[in-house]
């Protein structure tokens, strides 16, 4: 479906369902796989600091509802290293 089409839709949603906003509304429409949660780069400094004290990835991601992957990712983006 083409993603003009998600936009309508969502916008639709929005304007009859007053409980939807428009980003809830589009993150209803959007496939799994494109949907990717914004996390505030004070939150990825959290994560680094946890990381640096010993934490694991993976206790740091059930922390946040990531996994573990992700966090790694984010770290290694906020350090400049990728």
């Amino acid at each position: 479906m083409p993603d003009r089409i998600f936009n309508y839709y969502a916008l639709a949603l929005a304007i009859c369902n007053l409980n939807y906003s428009i980003d809830l509304a589009i993150d209803y429409f959007l496939p799994q796989q494109q949907k990717q949660r914004k996390i505030p780069q004070e939150v990825v400094g959290e994560m680094a600091r946890l990381k640096e004290s010993g934490q694991t990835y993976k206790q740091i991601g059930a922390m946040y509802g990531i996994n573990a992957d992700a966090v790694y990712t984010r770290i290694r983006r906020y350090k400049g290293v990728i």
